[in-house]
């Protein structure tokens, strides 16, 4: 991932649903990144001195939506490229809900590539169940999603292998002090 070609873009995402939170600041982009994977080109950004327009902005009295992500995609258009989707899939249950976020993408993307990550991923972005995995204590308990969307969700599923993966940290008492969850 580290060796993908930033084909002089500032930055590298992947597409998000919610592409209109620019609309109203006037970018008519068809490219609405997330901020939950990105890789960031350093060397482009200081040259170009962006840092003072994030600056700038995040100063100003612009009434702003997702305030992270869409500062990136608001002041680096139209210098934003894709990341595939296997460097940062969301959670989805199956490919009805790949099918939803396709549908409400402005530029579209291979449904078999999303398919393919989901069965292959290299990094998966937690999306879909809230409250976050790292707070879902009653996805321990009970076994039923807190995001609501019923017993066979796979948030129970991404619980427990976000769990397992944070155990392998060095960081992991520190974490379930600060969430109150601890997954043995």
């Amino acid at each position: 991932m580290y060796n993908l070609d930033f084909n002089d873009n500032y930055v590298l995402g992947i597409y998000d649903y919610f592409s209109s939170d620019i609309d109203y600041l006037g970018i008519k982009s068809n490219i609405y990144i997330n901020s939950g994977v990105i890789l960031l080109n350093l060397k482009k950004l200081r040259k170009d001195k962006k840092v003072y327009e994030f600056l700038n902005l995040t100063n100003s009295d612009i009434k702003i939506t997702s305030p992270d992500q869409t500062v990136i995609n608001y002041l680096l258009y139209p210098k934003i490229g894709r990341l595939k989707s296997k460097y940062a899939i969301f959670n989805f249950d199956d490919v009805n809900d790949i099918q939803v976020y396709l549908n409400h993408l402005r530029t579209k993307i291979p449904i078999e590539e999303v398919v393919e990550a989901l069965k292959n991923p290299t990094i998966i972005h937690n999306v879909i169940c809230y409250p976050k995995l790292w707070f879902s204590n009653t996805l321990k308990q009970s076994g039923v999603s807190a995001c609501n969307r019923g017993i066979n969700c796979s948030c129970k599923k991404y619980f427990n292998l976000w769990h397992y993966f944070a155990n392998q940290t060095d960081y992991y008492d520190e974490i379930a002090r600060f969430t109150g969850v601890k997954y043995n």
